[in-house]
């Protein structure tokens, strides 16, 4: 049994063994490292979706709408290099990945 504090989770989600995860919304960010110039795929997005890309000092460094392309071009040339969490947020959900950017 697993235990969890209430303060730290705000919702655990229990998906059955006979459903199957790859038809959730998921994200392919390429090539990873990037030197600008990179990639999102969305799979399994049905609907529109906000991007949002944030420095590891919490500051939100881009901001763009996804509205239900299968694929999207991001240049992050004039950003310094390190690391950036993005942050794909839709009515239901948020999907994260990370950028390397050097």
């Amino acid at each position: 049994m697993v235990a969890y504090h209430q303060d730290l989770v705000d919702q655990v989600v229990v998906i059955p063994d006979n459903i199957s995860t790859r038809d959730f919304p998921s994200i392919n960010i390429y090539p990873n490292p990037t030197s600008g110039r990179f990639n999102i795929d969305f799979v399994n997005f049905a609907q529109e979706a906000e991007i949002h890309i944030v420095n590891f000092q919490g500051q939100e460094v881009l901001k763009i709408n996804n509205r239900n392309r299968l694929t999207m071009e991001l240049n992050i040339n004039y950003l310094p290099d390190g690391i950036y969490l993005i942050i794909v947020e839709t009515k239901s959900q948020i999907i994260t990945g990370k950028i390397i950017k050097s």
